[in-house]
Order: C-alpha cells, then structure tokens, then sequence
C-alpha cells in the first residue's frame, strides 16, 4: 500500500480526482489487490481455525466528490442523507452482502 502511494507521488497524481481518476482507470485493482493481500495475511495466522471461520470487510473511501466502495461478506455498507433544501431523507445502499445463498 506504500508502494501504491509513492508511485503516485512520484506520478504526480496529487489531488483526489487525480487519483480517483488513476484507481478507475486500472479498474479499482489496488483495491482488489488489498482485499487479497488481507486474505492472504490471514490465512498465515495460527491462532484461529481459518477454514471454518468467517469475516467482512467493508471500505468506504471518499475522494473528492467520489464515494468508492468494497465490500467483502455479509455485511452491508449505508449512506444516510439529509437534503435539507428539498425536505428529503433517507438511506442509499452502498453494497450488496456476499452470503453462501
């Protein structure tokens, strides 16, 4: 992940749409990529049976004006608005839960 953020100093990729705009365009893999590494680093821990165990993750990061957002089990990632120049409320699903159905 430190890599990723040197080789977009280096890149001058310095502003969020810059680097929304660079995530995008290699179809979010950093992110994919993390998500694999996470799962990898879990797997090499001995301190809990990995086979027969479960976890979520959600990642919500915002860039800009742009809302990116992974998820991983059955968990499940809102967004609460309230716009209150048009008296409208409510909650906006992010991401979709990931169950074995």
């Amino acid at each position: 992940m430190i890599d990723y953020a040197n080789k977009c100093k280096q890149e001058n990729y310095s502003t969020p749409d810059l680097i929304y705009n660079k995530l995008k365009l290699s179809n979010f893999q950093f992110i994919k990529d993390c998500f694999k590494i996470a799962d990898i680093e879990m797997t090499k821990q001995n301190k809990f049976e990995y086979k027969f165990s479960g976890s979520t993750c959600n990642l919500i990061i915002q860039l800009s004006k742009h809302l990116i957002c992974s998820n991983v089990g059955n968990s499940r990632s809102i967004i609460i608005y309230d716009d209150s120049t048009q008296s409208n409320q409510g909650i906006s699903l992010l991401s979709t839960d990931h169950t074995p159905d």
